[in-house]
């Protein structure tokens, strides 16, 4: 077993399912940002990442492993969902009223929740970097991985 994960099994189901949401959600996220807007494939995507952030939105809130109370995680996933469900409801009205600024309005608050998700993703490397609980070489592997996804 690798460092970076040392015991997937021993994770609760609620844990991995996030994990695994987190990193639906970076790699839709990236070709969100990179693909062409309007299209249906840009919308079939949009919802997977939408879909893929509530779920790692709501497990954070949903565990209060620590200490079990709110901290500072669970408030920042409420400003997640915050920038996520702000860029859906821009598009809905713009739906409704054609009004080019919610165009805009969706693109700045769709691409700062993505933004979000990275620097909690990077935290998290960092966090677990300095406390001990992966190496180096992992983070070197894992950070270089990552960005060639997001630079393809």
């Amino acid at each position: 077993m690798s460092a970076l994960m040392p015991n997937w099994a021993a994770l609760s189901p609620l844990v991995q399912l996030h994990i695994i949401a987190a990193f639906l959600a970076i790699f839709t996220g990236a070709w969100m940002l990179y693909a062409p807007k309007g299209t249906q494939p840009h919308r079939r995507w949009g919802y997977a990442y939408v879909t893929a952030m509530v779920l790692v939105n709501v497990s954070v809130l949903v565990d209060l492993g620590f200490g079990g109370r709110f901290g500072i995680f669970h408030a920042l996933a409420l400003l997640s969902g915050w920038t996520l469900f702000g860029g859906m409801r821009q598009m809905i009205l713009h739906r409704k009223t054609r009004t080019p600024a919610r165009i805009v309005r969706h693109g700045i608050l769709m691409t700062w929740s993505y933004y979000g998700l990275l620097a909690a993703f990077l935290s998290q490397i960092a966090t677990r970097l300095l406390m001990g609980q992966i190496g180096t070489l992992d983070f070197v592997f894992l950070l270089a991985g990552m960005l060639f996804a997001l630079s393809y």
